[in-house]
């Protein structure tokens, strides 16, 4: 089951799903800060729930993703916010974020997120070896954060932020929520245009 709409570059599809996910294996981290881009005070939050396993957010982050960075985040109009929601029950749907959030625990937050621009363009072919040459690209240690994703290290993390999700009312992805209201795709709709139309009747 999916929802659909049309983006800038194309269809952005939603991913649903309940599934229970994995184990982790070994020690893991139990706590870390929300992932922010733009003004962390600004008035509006944008709010993104993705699993990077998820198609449709493959497409949000590669089509409509950078036009938001450009016109909000880059000239600090938004606080903008990274959100884990697996819903695909994959492998990857838990892997990848921890890798992931490895980069933000090790850098920054602007390392998290040039990581994970640069790790959705091979969602069809992830691999322990791509986490680690993305991770070596944007100035992390690439083993680190290669068993960061092997073990899972951050589940704990991206469950917290999965059952946050939930409670708000987030079911599918990629959602947005700006301030409090909830944008999913819709067959026929310019996603982007939507988001950006939102946060500016918000600002």
């Amino acid at each position: 089951m999916a929802l659909t709409a049309t983006g800038v570059a194309g269809a952005v599809a939603g991913c649903l799903g309940e599934e229970d996910g994995p184990a982790a294996d070994g020690e893991t981290v139990d706590e870390l800060p929300t992932p922010v881009q733009g003004d962390p005070d600004s008035d509006v939050t944008v709010a993104v729930y993705e699993d990077f396993s998820c198609p449709g957010c493959q497409t949000y982050k590669l089509s409509v993703y950078p036009e938001i960075k450009t016109e909000f985040i880059e000239s600090d109009r938004i606080r903008y916010e990274h959100h884990d929601l697996p819903v695909v029950n994959e492998t990857w749907s838990y892997q990848i974020p921890s890798a992931a959030r490895a980069v933000q625990d090790t850098e920054d937050d602007e390392a998290f997120f040039a990581f994970a621009e640069a790790i959705y363009p091979y969602q069809d072919e992830y691999s322990f070896d791509t986490v680690e040459s993305v991770a070596e690209e944007v100035g992390a240690d690439g083993d680190a954060i290669r068993d960061a994703a092997e073990d899972l290290t951050y589940l704990p993390v991206i469950e917290a932020s999965s059952d946050a999700g939930q409670d708000r009312g987030v079911s599918s992805t990629p959602t947005v929520v700006v301030n409090d209201e909830l944008l999913t795709p819709q067959q026929g709709e310019d996603f982007y245009q939507e988001i950006a139309s939102t946060i500016e009747s918000a600002e």
